[in-house]
């Protein structure tokens, strides 16, 4: 019989928002190959009476992408930080595992997703039902308020509690010396049976250079130094540039009059969110791909693209070093447009010596579908045998 693996994400896609934490639900479909998996999503919801005087609370069940999916939440009140929704949300994690438990079956590992709230939480019911946790950090210091004292009392305890991963090397830092203990850099999942080269009639015909950067629109993704890296390139360079930049975000706007004020609307372009398809689409489309992060725990993205055959322009922002190989593209600094822009010009001119067969071969090799799974099963496998 396959062991049972509850998944229990931080967050989880939604029919309104299919891409966020998309990531959480691939790893979840890649691991069904080899394990019986159900999700368990703990959500804090807005403020209302209903919701607040415990109307709604419980689960509601769903099949999503193949898999049994359990939602629950807690309200979260209308004053002070959502930790405060942190105990509520616990008691109703506990009523929602009951129901798994009917319905589904015993697990036998709790895999929580980022520290707070799932890493807490599973690991307050893992201790109380005696089923090992699993703890993977894909985010640390980006998402854990640990300058709230209680917040980091929760932290400690979930990392005390559980095996711990991190998908980077910064990431396993941050929680080493969060919960003095070893944690093991695992990396994330690269879908390369799916982000792979397009075959040869679908290629891009050569002309315009074709750039390319996709992620969410917020300042630590760094799109603003990218246009400015734009901007200073030699003109009869810019002047046959192309860039798409995927995604959404609060710096929309200020991206754009960024855009408007540097004259580069005929050169720069703002896609909004993409799909899955649309973002390897693009990344097939595109001559280069660009990572101008401020900070990154693991760039999947950037992972995706050289899995594509794709050059890669990328920050040393904490996630790329562990990604790229010298086949692969140019690491620069952060927070640097000029040497973005020197490294485009680099990589258009050839100037370097990358080999995308080699590149996408390092990324398959350690991130692909089946050295992900091979990793985690490793790693349930040692934490079955050292249960009590």
């Amino acid at each position: 019989m396959a062991t049972k693996v509850l998944f229990v994400p931080s967050w989880y896609p939604t029919d309104e928002a299919p891409v966020a934490g998309v990531f959480f639900e691939e790893q979840a479909q890649a691991l069904a190959d080899r394990f019986d998996i159900a999700v368990l999503v703990p959500e804090v919801i807005p403020f209302t009476l209903r919701a607040w005087l415990g109307h709604a609370k419980g689960s509601r069940r769903e099949v999503r992408g193949g898999l049994l999916t359990f939602r629950h939440h807690a309200a979260r009140p209308p004053w002070g930080p959502v930790r405060l929704a942190y105990p509520r949300l616990l008691r109703s994690f506990e009523w929602a595992l009951d129901r798994v438990e009917r319905e589904w079956g015993r697990p036998d590992i709790l895999h929580a997703q980022v520290t707070l709230p799932a890493g807490w939480l599973t690991a307050r019911a893992g201790v109380r039902r005696g089923i090992p946790v699993v703890l993977t950090e894909h985010c640390a210091a980006t998402t854990l308020p640990l300058d709230d004292p209680e917040c980091q009392k929760m932290a400690k305890e979930a990392v005390a509690t559980a095996r711990v991963l991190a998908v980077g090397p910064g990431v396993a830092r941050e929680l080493a010396a969060l919960g003095e203990k070893d944690v093991e850099t695992v990396g994330e999942l690269v879908r390369t049976r799916f982000f792979s080269p397009a075959p040869e009639a679908e290629r891009p015909s050569s002309g315009e250079l074709r750039l390319f950067g996709v992620g969410g629109l917020r300042k630590v993704k760094g799109f603003d130094i990218l246009i400015s890296a734009i901007a200073l390139l030699p003109r009869s360079l810019r002047e046959s540039i192309r860039l798409v930049i995927g995604g959404d975000g609060e710096e929309r706007a200020a991206l754009a009059a960024q855009i408007a004020s540097s004259g580069l609307d005929d050169r720069v372009r703002l896609v909004g969110w993409l799909s899955r398809e649309e973002t390897r689409s693009l990344m097939r489309w595109c001559d280069l791909f660009v990572t101008p992060s401020r900070a990154e725990t693991f760039s999947v993205a950037t992972a995706e693209a050289i899995a594509c055959g794709k050059p890669v322009v990328a920050t040393r922002s904490g996630g790329p070093e562990f990604v790229l190989t010298e086949a692969a593209g140019l690491l620069v600094p952060t927070e640097n447009a000029a040497a973005i822009a020197e490294a485009v010009a680099t990589i258009v001119r050839g100037s370097v010596q990358l080999d995308p067969i080699l590149a996408r071969k390092s990324v398959e090799s350690r991130f692909g579908e089946d050295a992900f799974v091979d990793r985690l099963s490793r790693i349930y496998g040692s934490v079955l045998r050292e249960r009590p």
